[in-house]
């Protein structure tokens, strides 16, 4: 589920079904769909791969808790800007990212 490429048959399957696919394949009903869809937030998710429903619960991305910048979120642009390595360039063109575990370059023309 984690992987980049899905490699096993039974996930490949799922992952060329929508999420409506997959319960309209299980025999729901229409009604049933739509109270499923409805009550768990994924009434806009009907026609994304059912796999990434799957990696979601999988992973706990929406029942673990969520970090907050005490302060507002403005606080984490202010914070890069108030150490930089070097000055930042403005009006440049970015033609290469690459990102390290503790840093991130880029290339510019």
């Amino acid at each position: 589920m984690r992987a980049d490429t899905l490699t096993s048959a039974n996930l490949l399957a799922y992952d060329r079904q929508s999420l409506l696919q997959l319960w309209e394949g299980a025999g729901l009903s229409q009604e049933a769909i739509e109270f499923l869809a409805v009550t768990s937030g994924e009434e806009t998710l009907l026609a994304s791969e059912a796999t990434e429903t799957f990696r979601e619960e999988f992973e706990e991305t929406w029942t673990s808790g969520f970090d907050e910048i005490v302060g507002g979120t403005d606080r984490l642009a202010s914070a890069f800007v108030a150490r930089p390595a070097s000055k930042p360039r403005l009006g440049c063109v970015v033609a290469h990212i690459k990102q390290a575990r503790s840093s991130a370059s880029y290339r510019s023309w």
